[in-house]
């Protein structure tokens, strides 16, 4: 628990109950529960774009890729 929360930086909680009942005996009986809830990280928030084939893509299909366009620069340099 306290590796998590020092590797997320947010909190986390541990709950212990002690719940007490008298058995058909006449004795106290208890289970106790235990629980824990580690901080989780946070997601990040994803950025995608849909192309013309309704996938979801990283690269925005409006925007030229600029390697392609340094490798025609390229080509037409050489000629």
């Amino acid at each position: 628990m306290l590796a998590a929360i020092q590797d997320t930086g947010n909190s986390g909680e541990i709950t212990v109950k002690l719940p007490f009942k008298v058995n058909k005996a006449g004795q106290i009986e208890c289970v106790p529960q235990i629980t824990a809830k580690k901080p989780r990280r946070e997601m990040g928030t994803g950025v995608y774009f849909l192309n013309d084939e309704a996938q979801l893509t990283r690269r925005d299909p409006n925007q030229q890729d600029w390697l392609d366009d340094m490798e025609a620069r390229r080509d037409r340099a050489a000629e």
